[in-house]
């Protein structure tokens, strides 16, 4: 288990090395893939604007290094 916790992610992880993240957002639809694999697939229609940002969540202290960042508008 990586830092106790679990779930699809969790075998896609790259541990100490670059990891990729592919976030697809077609209206309410949210699909996810870490590593080439499906970690979210989801309709959310609770919010469908807000702002795009990169967060650190609640654990113990460490560093994220963001490179290459891509966002393309689909028709």
């Amino acid at each position: 288990m990586v830092d106790g916790w679990k779930g699809k992610g969790q075998k896609a992880v790259h541990l100490k090395d670059w990891n990729y993240y592919e976030i697809q957002c077609d209206g309410d639809h949210i699909r996810i893939l870490l590593n080439g694999i499906v970690t979210v697939d989801t309709h959310d229609s609770a919010r469908r604007e807000g702002v795009i940002a990169f967060q650190l969540h609640a654990g113990p202290p460490m560093q994220v290094y963001i490179r290459d960042v891509h966002i393309k508008i689909l028709k």
